[in-house]
């Protein structure tokens, strides 16, 4: 949440309590920042820390939900690695960031390279595809924009036949919505845009220019970095820090809704995973709860339920192969943006350190994207046999190499941002800053794709409103 907090004069011989909802790497990162000062509780549902950037430990294997390596792309970025360094020594290592796009049965570069493009399509591709992108690049020059969704949005840059060889499809399975029902705001938040000049530049020196290469998301500018036994090591590090500085972590405790004095959150209802109900006072709420979730304790029933349908998350299910094999991917990573293979991405955490598996083992995570609902529909056998049976027909395993599975499901993974996010994202934001004594931050509090470095300086940021909103002094990083 971005409302400017009003400040609350305390007694410096009391700390203040503080509650933060969620026990991921943002909360935790949160409340390791803040423990010297404040008393500080965290509250989090399920039975392990680390959120999405946790990392499972069976039978020898380091496994993670996804690849998440830390990626330094400005000075405040570096601020944040440089202390991980410190503390973790040796144990977070900078790696090389190698990715693939799975396109007909052939693997391309990602960041997708020009050259590498030009070199795999025949002459008519080149030719079908090259007079889309050029009439789109002519027509945006000339004002055509888009209407307000996704798919609009990347026909007006790149034109119908890039839009449908890529980002249709591919879209389409990542996030389980259909792209036309997608905000334009989503599409210019995560795709990057260039212009012919970017194109040519690229295609005669295979180099981008520093304009295609300025969005945020783009990988290339960044150096990347891995904890040798997985992501995990950073939410117990920080959870260690925490318990350190005298803040707690009550795992089985859901919010399920607000206590409320005034303009103020006194507390919050907290359901055990045993059934019993208490409400724990506290003088100041963080939540990284997902945001929909937090709204419904200030808003009516009928609200609440309008706001999850215009909010929605989609979910994801990882499932684990373990293989008698010392490496499948050349690559960390591979996208897979066809619709006839029923998966997202594959990665090998291997091949980012080789303390994740045993000698002579790896392991896969295949990411199937669902929505909340449907990850409940499939059983884990069905998801197991379609993951054996793909990697099987593209030609990356055979079914003897598989000595093992496991199956993890994320129902909330990733925010959606359907047509008529930025309206219904601002009426949330105006309800919470009503409240205040209320923060929201994180991947699933900001609703916002993040990666796990900008996670960390969020988590920066809503410390030092805590900070001035109780004037404290020498707020510990």
């Amino acid at each position: 949440m971005r409302s400017k907090l009003r400040s609350a004069p305390r007694s410096p011989r009391l700390r203040p309590k503080v509650i933060i909802l969620g026990a991921g790497i943002s909360g935790l990162a949160l409340a390791a920042r803040i423990a010297p000062r404040c008393d500080v509780t965290v509250l989090e549902a399920g039975g392990a820390a680390g959120g999405l950037a946790r990392t499972i430990r069976h039978k020898g294997f380091h496994l993670d939900l996804g690849p998440h390596p830390l990626y330094s792309t400005e000075a405040s970025r570096e601020d944040v690695i440089a202390g991980l360094r410190r503390a973790l020594g040796r144990d977070l290592a900078e790696i090389e960031r190698t990715s693939a796009v799975w396109f007909n049965g052939r693997l391309f570069k990602y960041p997708l390279k020009m050259r590498d493009i030009l070199s795999k399509l025949s002459s008519a591709e080149l030719a079908g595809y090259g007079l889309s992108f050029v009439g789109a690049r002519l027509g945006y020059t000339l004002g055509r924009r888009g209407r307000g969704d996704f798919a609009s949005w990347v026909k007006a840059r790149y034109g119908g036949k890039v839009y449908r060889l890529y980002f249709e499809e591919y879209t389409e399975k990542s996030w389980g919505v259909s792209p036309p029902l997608l905000s334009a705001a989503f599409a210019a938040e995560r795709v990057p845009e260039t212009n012919l000049l970017d194109v040519v530049t690229e295609a005669v020196t295979g180099r981008r220019r520093a304009s295609a290469a300025d969005h945020p998301h783009n990988p290339q500018k960044a150096r990347s970095f891995f904890p040798r036994l997985g992501v995990g090591m950073i939410p117990d590090l920080l959870q260690r820090e925490m318990k350190a500085r005298g803040g707690r972590v009550l795992f089985g405790r859901k919010a399920v809704g607000l206590k409320m004095l005034r303009n103020n959150a006194a507390g919050v209802a907290v359901r055990h995973h045993h059934g019993r109900r208490e409400v724990i006072p506290c003088d100041f709420l963080a939540s990284t709860i997902p945001l929909p979730e937090l709204a419904s304790f200030l808003v009516p029933a009928g609200e609440a339920a309008r706001l999850r349908q215009a909010l929605p998350y989609s979910g994801l299910a990882f499932v684990f192969l373990f293989l008698k094999k010392e490496r499948v991917l050349r690559h960390k990573w591979v996208y897979f943006p066809e619709k006839g293979i029923p998966f997202n991405r594959l990665s090998e955490i291997k091949n980012a350190s080789a303390a994740c598996a045993p000698p002579g083992r790896t392991s896969l995570c295949v990411e199937f994207a669902c929505s909340p609902q449907e990850g409940g529909r499939s059983s884990d056998g069905s998801y197991v046999r379609t993951a054996v049976r793909e990697l099987r027909r593209l030609g990356f395993i055979s079914a003897s190499d598989v000595c093992g599975s496991l199956v993890v499901r994320e129902p909330n993974a990733y925010g959606l941002w359907l047509r008529g996010f930025p309206e219904h994202y601002q009426r949330v934001q105006d309800r919470l800053g009503e409240v205040a004594n209320l923060a929201s931050f994180g991947r699933q509090g900001d609703f916002q794709y993040f990666n796990l470095d900008h996670c960390l300086l969020r988590a920066g940021e809503i410390a030092g409103r805590i900070a001035g909103f109780f004037r404290l002094e020498g707020e510990r990083s």
